[in-house]
């Protein structure tokens, strides 16, 4: 019967919701509309990943809860191809993909998808941002619903459903490459109203019949994915036990009412048939086992990111009758330690079962009732009912205070992903003197970079006016960026200066810096850009979480001893010249700007070139003198310097990196000189009258010397003054 089938666990445990929908609705609730016979009730998955199989069921989803999802639509993988390297490093070609495909997450309308997990770390934050590359559509379910543009399109004759009623999201060229290039294990953080109005969304297909009153308090959400609605009624019943009654053509369920004043029952009333009372009309079975004592209760734990949670009841003696529940249900540690030591309290006290037969039934007394029964202490809960040929034949257990209270628990501690936001990708382009004499072409290098948080690359273009032209090249790993924490003071660039020290601040804490050798500083270790100053170091201090002091300094390298006698102000940016930077190919560094773009940038991030020609600028003589001659005349000499011919070697001239060796000596201005003369070898004889003339037309002027280049003329290098 009906009766018996429905009314276990419900009477004994949170509340006679079985035994009462046994009693109203018989063999209908155990029909069709709730699964079937033989469907197996709800049960805790840990943290079940996203399938694509034939029939598998989608869940109604109520509150808050975390869900797996059914892949409905998916194209093939999308093959990306990046290149990098170049400039003395080897060029390699990658190969990422990225794929687009719908995942169906409740059969009912939901509010929201907030956190999405792939295989264990955030896919999308609490934010709303993705944390690789691609795009995200939501479609809540709701009647009005509109098709996807992107499943319309890959449908034949545009005949793609738009699954009104049922709650899904499109991922549109989702990037794989941080998931071993395949769709990860998804997991999805969903709201759909209050976890307390559980119950009412319960019986929504049984709205006719059923009506709910009345909240679960504390239940942060529920999903019923498979198993009877009757089961999920009892397991939620033994959360809140909820009472019920007939009104009219209705049954309405409610939150049990402690307060409702007891029904005294009549007297016993005795008959021959059935298994008890042929004299007395009622047998009590006292102090008997407590069948279906509950010791432990499982859930999904808000604090551990919807991960089971496990609380057991205070003081309960393991005994092989108790039994572990399994709810699935988001709750707090909180509640789900109330719950469970009041559920464990209820179902290990109700030891006393009263079987009480009556002639006529109270007109208020139906399952679910409390009452006073007469010769009896206490008051007692009518669990179940059967009716006879003699009367009504009822069950009756003790009704226990319920004034379990509690504070604080503990849910344990789970590993949980940070939710890091995407990185804005930071960028800064210069022009570098070339690494050897005579090597062609401009050396321009980006340090792409990347605030703190989540950055996984960028990619490199050419600025054409408003337009970005693709370099083909990818950046995945950072450069060391930063600026000057302290102003950093002049240098003559002469010798090593193991007592100098620039306090240098990088962009990001993890960024360090390593000390080198004075060895290993002469073989190009340890470089640095200043402003336009390349300089070396020996020793590094960190003196904050992003403060370095560099000591032992070697200043003006690469021929930027004009800029190193010039002060650097605080703030002037730094780069680290090492492996990270990055060289534009040749074929795309004609020009004057260049941009890079990450998956966490808005826009085009723009930097000009630091430094343009300076690659092709010839270096300033050096040694520049003036020696008297005859009587008034000048010998001028200087020593030259070619481009990447960075060592100087005893008894061995210097090789010129020019086709043809040309100097500019002059007075004034070198844009627009006062005088100059030409010649073609590191000198220059000015006779007395020269001299004499040129000291009168500028008296106190200095006299200069520059090398002019195939593309440029050097730096001016002062010889003496007139």
């Amino acid at each position: 019967m009906a009766t018996v089938v429905l009314g276990t666990v419900g009477a004994l445990i949170g509340g006679p919701i079985g035994g009462a929908l046994g009693a109203y609705a018989g063999s209908k609730l155990d029909g069709d509309i709730f699964g079937g016979p033989g469907n197996e009730g709800p049960r805790l998955d840990e943290l079940s990943i996203t399938t694509s199989s034939y029939g598998q069921p989608i869940g109604r989803h109520f509150g808050k809860v975390r869900v797996a999802g059914s892949i409905i639509w998916a194209t093939d993988l999308a093959e990306h191809r990046e290149t990098s390297g170049g400039k003395g490093k080897p060029r390699t070609t990658s190969y990422s993909y990225s794929i687009s495909f719908a995942v169906a997450l409740s059969s009912r309308p939901i509010d929201d998808v907030h956190r999405i997990w792939a295989d264990g770390n955030l896919l999308r934050g609490a934010n709303g941002d993705l944390k690789v590359a691609g795009d995200l559509r939501i479609y809540r379910g709701h009647g009005d619903q509109p098709v996807d543009s992107l499943l319309q399109a890959a449908t034949e004759d545009d005949l793609s459903p738009a699954y009104r009623g049922r709650a899904y999201v499109v991922f549109e060229d989702l990037d794989l490459s941080e998931y071993g290039n395949r769709i990860p294990s998804l997991s999805f953080e969903v709201s759909a109203g209050s976890g307390e109005t559980a119950v009412q969304g319960l019986v929504e297909p049984l709205s006719g019949d059923l009506q709910v009153r009345g909240l679960v308090s504390g239940l942060g959400g529920y999903s019923h994915e498979r198993g009877t609605i009757v089961r999920s009624l009892d397991l939620m019943s033994m959360l809140e036990p909820q009472q019920t009654r007939i009104e009219r053509d209705a049954l309405i369920i409610e939150a049990l009412n402690r307060d409702t004043p007891a029904v005294l029952l009549p007297e016993p009333a005795a008959w021959d048939d059935g298994e008890f009372g042929a004299r007395t009309g009622q047998q009590l079975e006292r102090n008997g086992t407590p069948v279906g004592a509950v010791s432990a209760l499982r859930y999904y734990d808000v604090d551990r990111d919807y991960q089971p949670g496990l609380q057991r009841v205070t003081g309960f003696e393991q005994d092989h009758h108790a039994r572990q529940v399994d709810i699935p249900a988001t709750l707090t540690s909180v509640h789900a330690r109330r719950y469970v030591d009041r559920l464990g309290y209820r179902s290990a006290g109700r030891t006393d079962v009263l079987s009480w037969r009556i002639a006529q039934l109270p007109t208020d007394v139906q399952p679910g009732s409390l009452v006073r029964v007469p010769g009896h202490p206490g008051t007692w809960r009518v669990t179940d009912w059967e009716w006879r040929n003699g009367g009504v034949e009822l069950e009756l257990r003790r009704e226990l205070p319920d004034d379990v209270s509690i504070d604080a628990a503990d849910g344990g501690t789970a590993w949980k992903p940070a939710d890091v936001g995407l990185a804005a990708t930071v960028l800064r382009v210069f022009e570098l003197p070339p690494e050897t004499v005579g090597a062609p072409g401009r050396h321009v290098f980006a340090a792409v970079s990347a605030l703190q948080g989540k950055w996984r690359g960028a990619g490199l273009y050419a600025v054409q006016g408003t337009d970005l032209t693709p370099l083909n090249v990818t950046v995945n790993s950072r450069a060391t960026i930063g600026h000057l924490a302290q102003p950093l003071p002049p240098s003559r660039c002469v010798v090593f200066e193991p007592s100098s020290t620039a306090e240098v601040e990088l962009l990001t804490p993890d960024m360090g810096l390593t000390p080198s050798t004075i060895q290993a500083i002469a073989n190009g270790a340890n470089r640095m850009l200043i402003g336009s100053e390349i300089v070396q170091f020996a020793q590094v201090a960190a003196v904050g979480t992003r403060t370095w002091r560099l000591t032992g300094l070697l200043r003006g390298r690469g021929g930027t001893e004009l800029e190193a006698q010039t002060a650097h102000p605080a703030g002037t940016p730094i780069v680290l010249l090492d492996d990270r930077i990055t060289a534009i190919p040749d074929d795309a560094n004609s020009g004057h700007a260049y941009a890079a773009l990450g998956t966490g940038d808005e826009e085009a991030v723009v930097s000009a070139i630091k430094g343009a020609g300076r690659s092709r600028r010839p270096l300033t003589p050096v040694h520049a003198t003036a020696i008297p001659i005859g009587q008034g005349g000048l010998l001028l000499r200087w020593h030259r310097r070619a481009l990447g011919a960075w060592e100087w070697r005893n008894l061995t001239d210097t090789a010129s990196a020019e086709p043809a060796e040309r100097y500019e000596v002059g007075v004034g201005d070198p844009v627009s000189p006062d005088w100059r003369v030409e010649t073609s070898e590191p000198s220059c004889s000015l006779d007395a009258a020269t001299t004499a003339s040129l000291s009168n037309m500028f008296p106190g002027a200095t006299l200069w010397v520059r090398q002019i280049g195939t593309q440029s003329a050097s730096e001016p290098a002062a010889i003496c003054k007139l």
